[in-house]
């Protein structure tokens, strides 16, 4: 009897323990199913946060990793674009704006973008060429005038620089940009007046600019006015007490495939009145 008593006992022990596993495996709640394109967002947001920061090594590995979980995403891969511009990764930069291009064909923004990578790896003819592209798509050249100006100018192709050039101005009346570069391309026609006057409405928004009085003196040297010229550089000294080593690299920039004008004696002189 007490052994049949015991084998009750453990039987329903059993039962109950058995019962107990089966209820709690069926209250366990289901797995929650993470939505990927929320998740993207989320991380992109922080990528975001990291880009305010200036800190691009991490907002690229966020931005990537946004990437992978929703990789249709058109803010991701121009988020991306400026990341690599400021990390200064200019093939990437433009693999992005591709991407983004690819996504919305009708959206002028990554055309600009990688318009300007062009320029800043030296293909201006590629940035015409995307240019075209964009115009054929419906796209305005409103977008990227500035840009296509520079383009052509860099080709050497002034009149097509000073068309865009004259837009761009026309849509940015506060920035000395297009006038600065408007300047540059009068001086290359050898129109040197309308050059000065360019350059000094750029003064008149920029008063701080480095690189003006540089381009002022050289003007002035053009139309023979010697004061202005030693102005232009007293100047230019002020502002960078460096610009005489910097002017090599100026001219590569600003005047490529010519030398814009001797100021070597200027320098001199106001060396030795210095001394």
């Amino acid at each position: 009897m007490a052994k049949k008593f015991i084998l009750s006992l453990l039987v329903t022990f059993s039962l109950l323990f058995t019962g107990c596993a089966t209820s709690n495996t069926m209250e366990k709640p289901a797995p929650e199913v993470k939505d990927p394109k929320a998740e993207a967002k989320s991380i992109s947001t922080l990528g975001l946060a990291s880009m305010m920061h200036s800190n691009w090594k991490r907002a690229e590995e966020q931005f990537l990793e946004a990437d992978k979980l929703d990789p249709d995403n058109y803010h991701t891969h121009m988020y991306l674009a400026r990341v690599y511009e400021n990390m200064k990764k200019s093939p990437e930069a433009a693999g992005q704006y591709k991407a983004a291009i690819k996504l919305k064909p009708d959206d002028p923004s990554p055309y600009a973008g990688l318009i300007g990578v062009y320029l800043d790896m030296g293909q201006a003819d590629s940035a015409i060429s995307i240019a075209a592209d964009a115009v054929s798509k419906g796209i305005t050249e409103d977008a990227f005038a500035g840009n296509l100006g520079w383009a052509y100018y860099l080709k050497g192709d002034f009149g097509n620089a000073e068309k865009y050039l004259k837009i761009d101005k026309g849509l940015r009346p506060a920035d000395s940009t297009p006038r600065n570069n408007l300047g540059l391309t009068y001086f290359r026609q050898g129109k040197y007046e309308d050059a000065l006057a360019s350059f000094n409405e750029a003064s008149e928004l920029n008063k701080n600019s480095i690189l003006l009085p540089y381009f002022l003196a050289l003007t002035y040297n053009r139309l023979g006015r010697a004061d202005e010229v030693v102005n232009a550089i007293q100047e230019g000294l002020k502002r960078d007490p460096n610009l005489e080593v910097k002017l090599k690299s100026y001219n590569e920039s600003f005047f490529p495939g010519i030398e814009p004008g001797d100021l070597s004696a200027v320098f001199k002189k106001l060396k030795a009145e210095k001394n």
